[in-house]
């Protein structure tokens, strides 16, 4: 990571971050100023102060770049249904695992078939989504 982004992310204020949050969250500035609470001039001043940080001009790069760089982990943005039945999944198959000390053949075979499991149970719960494509 350049300096310059690296100096950037230690410079964004607890405030700032928690507007970036909260656009990257999807929420509008009525929203923000509610929850935070804000004027709006004040949501407007922490906006553009973002956006000379980052270099952008909107708040769609603001969230990008953010993103990018790691000021936002972009794994906090996994929708909550994946994350949810990811869990299921693990938790359905962890004791076929707890008694494997070291990776041999057998158990790399068994995490693969282990995986493929994983994909045809997202495939199940959501027909009209493909998670083996990018996208």
């Amino acid at each position: 990571m350049p300096e310059s982004m690296a100096k950037t992310i230690g410079n964004i204020t607890s405030k700032e971050y928690a507007v970036l949050r909260a656009y990257s969250l999807g929420m509008g500035e009525d929203e923000i100023c509610k929850l935070i609470p804000f004027s709006r001039s004040q949501l407007m001043t922490l906006k553009e102060t973002l956006f000379k940080k980052l270099g952008v001009h909107n708040v769609y790069s603001l969230i990008q770049t953010a993103k990018g760089i790691g000021v936002l982990d972009p794994l906090n943005f996994i929708d909550e249904s994946i994350k949810t039945k990811t869990l299921e999944f693990i938790e359905k198959h962890m004791t076929a695992l707890k008694s494997e000390n070291k990776i041999t053949p057998t158990m790399r075979w068994r995490w693969y078939r282990i995986f493929l499991s994983y994909v045809a149970y997202l495939e199940k719960s959501d027909p009209k989504k493909n998670p083996t494509e990018a996208g």
